[in-house]
């Protein structure tokens, strides 16, 4: 047992993360003071975060990694399918031949950014229009469920 400098608690010694130098090798906070504390700085100083990840990204070594990074992506063989679809649900959006919707699909957003998912991309130009967040959300559980998935509708 140990206990925790901030919150005072007494908690069992897998509650705290490694540091080597300390003398026990754990740190000083719980993990859970740790993680509210980590939380709490970040968006207290999102503003200089933004600006630090700009500067990032107008680095040369940023962009040719990125560079290397997406001819890695374009080049497997599994992504190339993917792409010739996305490339050419964008265009059939632009020429009108399907119509992007206002608003998220998913139930309760509002959200007008958004993306279109492919449920199964043997059906190129059937797709959901979803922000951002629900799209990773279907995504996700259709990599977690992929037979489940086509039977379950989330939406």
């Amino acid at each position: 047992m140990k206990e925790c400098c901030r919150c005072k608690e007494s908690l069992r010694e897998k509650e705290f993360g490694r540091h080597k130098r300390n003398i026990d090798g754990l740190q000083r906070w719980c993990k859970d003071c740790s993680r509210a504390y980590s939380n709490r700085y970040r968006r207290d100083n999102s503003a200089y975060y933004a600006d630090k990840s700009k500067e990032n990204n107008k680095k040369e070594s940023r962009k040719k990694y990125m560079r290397e990074y997406m001819n890695n992506y374009n080049k497997n063989t599994k992504n190339i399918g993917k792409q010739k679809i996305r490339i050419a649900v964008r265009r059939a959006v632009r020429l009108g031949e399907i119509v992007k919707l206002d608003v998220c699909q998913y139930p309760t957003c509002s959200s007008t950014k958004l993306e279109a998912h492919h449920e199964d991309y043997r059906m190129p130009f059937h797709v959901k229009w979803l922000c951002k967040k629900h799209h990773g959300l279907a995504n996700s559980i259709q990599r977690r469920f992929p037979l489940e998935y086509q039977s379950v509708n989330i939406f």
